[in-house]
C-alpha cells in the first residue's frame, strides 16, 4: 500500500504538472515561441504551486486534513521569579 507521504507528493507534483500545462496552453494561444511557452508554464507551475501553498497556510486550520502539522506549544524556559535570590 501506498504511504500517505507519497500520496500527498504524487498529488502536489500532479498540480504543478497541471499549472504548467495551463500556462502552456496559454502561450500557445498567444502565439508565442517555444522559449516564450516554457517560460510562461514554469511560472504559472512554480508560483501557482506557491500560492497555493501560501494559501493552504493561511486559509485553513494546521492538522491532518490541511496537510500542515500543528505547532505544539513549548513548555516555558525555567527562569527565577522576581524578587527571589
Amino acid at each position: 500500500m501506498i504511504a500517505i507521504e507519497t500520496f500527498v507528493r504524487i498529488l502536489d507534483l500532479g498540480g504543478t504538472f497541471v499549472l504548467a500545462i495551463s500556462g502552456a496552453v496559454a502561450a500557445v494561444n498567444r502565439r508565442l515561441d517555444i522559449f516564450g511557452i516554457l517560460v510562461l508554464s514554469f511560472v504559472t507551475g512554480n508560483f501557482g504551486d506557491i500560492t497555493r501553498d501560501v494559501a493552504r497556510a493561511r486559509l485553513l486550520a494546521p492538522g491532518p486534513a490541511s496537510g500542515i502539522p500543528p505547532e505544539f506549544p513549548r513548555p516555558a524556559p525555567n527562569r527565577p521569579e522576581a524578587g527571589s535570590g
